[in-house]
């Protein structure tokens, strides 16, 4: 995706994310790094990466379950 420009990955494969972490930035898989030519692009890139990206936990029940809402980018704008 072109208007991906960095990812870091927090999370490997098969590791657990303990109890403890949950509501910290341990329990995080990674970071997106995005920047576009319009503010369209760069929400259709989350949309794009929310829909494509599934982790599960051993059972196969999605972990993933807060979505960034692509609404606050509008706030986060100088």
């Amino acid at each position: 995706m072109p208007t991906v420009i960095d990812f870091i990955r927090y999370r490997a494969v098969g590791e657990t994310i303990r109890e403890d972490y949950l509501g910290t930035l341990q329990q995080h898989f990674g970071r997106f790094t995005l920047i576009g030519d319009s503010e369209a692009s760069v929400v259709d890139t989350v949309r794009r990466i929310q829909a494509l990206l599934v982790i599960t936990d051993t059972e196969g029940n999605r972990m993933n379950r807060t979505l960034f809402d692509p609404a606050r980018l509008r706030k986060m704008s100088p």
